[in-house]
């Protein structure tokens, strides 16, 4: 038995004090105790070693079978505590009219709330044992032990202690023959050990026994007795264990694998729908306490109640809510006690949810109290099949062979924490929780970020998400795999919690020069399984997955794409997907450290029938305030294109605010390729209250040293100008005020105003050989492309002069 740390000191006293007990019980062996058994005879030294006020407690295991069908109704554990309130001469009938000395006593709950005993059937005191002497009867002895099944106390005759061999043909005589007329089973042999100071009846034909073994003092040491008591509606058999023990706490044995502080994170789903929200909570374990329940079906009488001590555990309780935590004060989580495991009354038909387990329980415990016995004796249980298994975990299984209803639980042998819970009934509504891991992603942004992204589908798009919150959502994930033909990849659990990010999603409105709010929704979904959950596609493509996602944890996403495209590449921070039969590829890069999607572009589309291709990008996009007066800064960018950009813009005023919102990057964002030349980058930027800036903005481009400008044309495109999506000539207000070509550091300047519109546009080159013969073949040649060319050639001239 293991010891709980605060009994450890009761146990370090009990340790001192013991040899005293030893050294003064040697000293009253040789004593009579009182109060005799009537009747003055030199021959009659026959007295009780129990006294008014002796308190004696007995723990019982109880199992009541139907003799006619072999079903067992009622199973149990108990500590039985009595109190002697009287020991009296009585004159009754029994064996005919005699004097007897009857021991009194009412029978006890320990009330933890009050701190003190109390006596059910309101203080109802009753014969627990009866003894009578008289020389002048052919039965000089008769005992009796009240209507229990094997006495609980024997007299002592003169300083001997008890006498077994006497006391059993006693015993047999006056107690079990005639019971066994009234209200139990015939016993036809009995036999003694005056060592053990044991007592054993039994019946060689039907099976029934009683065995006991006492302490000197007459009390039942322990006892088992199989027996057939004639009751209610007919005979039953009673298999039971009773121990006497030398405290009625129940809960000295508990131990919990928790301390005070410590706190248990879960998610938790109750519903019936396929997806959902989740509850993200946090237990945090405040205090242990004695607590007293009202306990049913623990007893011979169905209707009685009786009541019992459990050990609680209470946690304050934080309930997520997407930003903050509501705080629920003081809740008990679980309950437990040496008989039984948890707390389980009757609750509806199903177990209680159980979050917390004790640790030192061994597994009779938990076989006694959820069995098929015990789930057919509950009321409205609805489970016909239970398996306990002990595997790493503790694991319940409980379900009905007719029906979905279906319990399961694993529980940390460790810790004693409930690691999942699931509960379906015939409904098809769901109870299910997990310690919290499945949502374990870290995510890099926080609640007010904002992420600015580009959206380019049938429509191009410029968007801001504003992060609102965390939230926890459920899924069924066989009901989402299963109508597309698709197994759920090996290892993973059918009912799934993903942490996602909600935002309100901006679309912005150039004719309005505003933010317009289209709607609030999931950002981001994933959870330990899926850095990209396959929920997320309904709420739009995947814009930023976990904290530190590398390309092997995407394989499951994309395997989920195999029948699309039939060669699927990883490298670090890409996937490349591709169908080789209709040569169309998906590229989905990322950075592997903050999650963020750098660029998913290419074509798409969904491994459900009827699903058509569709060409795509979305890609994020940077934010640079510009503040009042003169800003100077370098343009950042995803992607090493090999040329550097830079930026002088002057403001007027600060509010509203202006701001650029950019990328940069090689790769085409469009599903339409430049007529002419060969991209070197391609740019997306949208001003934000483009008024409040002052004068032209100065864009410096800086190439590498690799390239010999004075062999290179360079010119822009700019999409969908004209509203055709078609590469065109830049926008009137990107059209070139002055161009400023620099050999010597390898750049290329150019002047501009701010336009009132995001803006993709792409900067492309020639060799001088490869200039095309007509010049109108290039869209905004005879502006953009013929002052870079008038710069070239004039650069070309005065190299040519310096040469000489």
């Amino acid at each position: 038995m293991k010891i709980s740390k605060r009994n450890r000191p009761l146990v370090l006293i009990s340790l001192i004090l013991f040899p005293m007990v030893i050294i003064l019980c040697s000293f009253s062996l040789n004593v009579q105790a009182g109060p005799p058994i009537p009747e003055p005879d030199p021959n009659n030294g026959w007295h009780w070693d129990v006294d008014v006020g002796d308190q004696i407690y007995f723990e019982g295991e109880f199992i009541l079978t139907n003799s006619t069908n072999g079903e067992v109704y009622s199973m149990w554990k108990d500590i039985w505590i009595y109190n002697i309130t009287t020991i009296e001469d009585v004159i009754i009938d029994w064996l005919g009219t005699h004097e007897f000395s009857q021991v009194n006593a009412t029978q006890c709950y320990y009330n933890v709330t009050e701190g003190e005993l109390e006596a059910y059937y309101d203080g109802y005191s009753s014969e627990i044992a009866l003894f009578g002497y008289d020389s002048t009867d052919p039965i000089t002895h008769r005992i009796r032990a009240g209507n229990n099944g094997i006495p609980f106390i024997l007299p002592i005759n003169g300083s001997s202690g008890v006498e077994v061999d006497i006391l059993a043909p006693i015993i047999n005589e006056t107690f079990y023959y005639p019971m066994g007329n009234m209200a139990f089973n015939a016993f036809d042999n009995y036999a003694f050990d005056v060592g053990l100071n044991r007592i054993h009846f039994w019946n060689s034909t039907d099976g029934f026994f009683s065995d006991g073994y006492y302490y000197d003092n007459g009390t039942l040491e322990y006892g088992e007795v199989y027996l057939e008591a004639y009751m209610g509606d007919g005979p039953i058999y009673i298999n039971a264990t009773i121990r006497q023990v030398n405290n009625y706490d129940i809960t000295d044995e508990v131990e919990w694998g928790v301390n005070v502080g410590d706190e248990i994170p879960f998610t938790m789903y109750m519903g019936s729908s396929d997806v959902d929200d989740a509850d993200e909570i946090i237990l945090n374990i405040t205090h242990f306490d004695e607590v007293l329940f009202n306990k049913s079906k623990n007893s011979f009488s169905d209707e009685d109640n009786i009541y019992m001590v459990y050990q609680a555990v209470f946690a304050d309780m934080f309930m997520w809510n997407g930003t903050d935590y509501n705080f629920i004060e003081n809740t008990m989580i679980s309950a437990s006690n040496n008989f039984y495991p948890q707390y389980y009354d009757e609750v509806g038909g199903d177990p209680i949810m159980p979050l917390l387990w004790p640790i030192n329980v061994p597994l009779e415990d938990y076989e006694f109290m959820w069995n098929l016995d015990t789930l057919r004796i509950w009321e409205g249980m609805r489970y016909d099949t239970i398996n306990i298994m002990e595997n790493g975990l503790l694991e319940f299984e409980l379900s009905n062979s007719t029906s979905i209803d279906y319990v399961e639980i694993q529980m940390n042998k460790t810790t004693g924490i409930t690691k999942s819970f699931l509960n379906i009934n015939s409904e098809e509504e769901v109870m299910y929780f997990e310690v919290r891991s499945q949502t374990l992603v870290d995510w890099s942004v926080n609640v007010g970020d904002i992420l600015y992204y580009k959206n380019n589908e049938e429509d191009l798009w410029d968007e801001k998400a504003t992060i609102l919150g965390i939230g926890s959502v459920y899924a069924n994930m066989s009901e989402m795999f299963v109508p597309m033909g698709i197994a759920l990849p090996s290892g993973q659990p059918e009912y799934q919690f993903f942490s996602y990010l909600y935002a309100n999603i901006f679309e912005w409105d150039s004719n309005t020069n505003s933010w317009d709010l289209d709607d609030g929704r999931p950002f981001a979904i994933a959870n330990i399984y899926w850095p990209i959950s396959p929920l997320q596609f309904e709420f739009g493509p995947p814009v930023l997955m976990p904290e530190g996602t590398t390309s092997s944890e995407l394989s499951g996403l994309f395997d989920f794409y195999s029948s699309v495209f039939d060669v699927i590449t990883y490298s670090p921070g890409h996937v490349l997907l591709r169908n080789s039969t209709l040569d169309r590829e998906l590229n989905f890069y990322f950075d592997e450290t903050s999650g963020r999607v750098t660029m998913m572009s290419g074509w798409m589309k969904q491994p459900t029938p009827g699903s058509d291709w569709n060409y795509m990008s979305i890609y994020p996009k940077f934010y640079e305030a510009l503040t009042p007066g003169s800003n100077s800064f370098t343009l950042s960018t995803d992607f090493d294109s090999g040329i550097t950009v830079s930026m002088d813009v002057d403001v007027s005023i600060g509010v509203p605010e202006a701001a650029l919102i950019y990328n940069y990057f090689t790769m085409n964002p469009v599903n339409v390729s430049l007529p002419n030349g060969t991209a070197m980058a391609y740019f997306d930027q949208l001003f934000v209250n483009h008024y409040l800036i002052s004068g032209n903005i100065t864009m410096t481009i800086t190439l590498p040293t690799s390239i010999d400008l004075t062999e290179m044309i360079f010119f822009f495109y700019a999409y969908n100008m004209s509203g055709t999506h078609e590469w065109d000539s830049p926008p009137p207000e990107f059209y070139i005020d002055s161009v400023t070509y620099n050999f010597v550091l390898n750049t290329i300047t150019i002047e501009m105003p701010a336009w009132d519109r995001g803006v993709i546009s792409a900067m492309a080159y020639f060799s001088i050989e490869d200039i095309p013969d007509t010049v109108e073949e290039i869209p905004g040649y005879n502006i953009f492309f013929l002052s870079l060319m008038m710069i070239i050639v004039s650069g070309l001239v005065i190299r040519k002069v310096r040469k000489k």
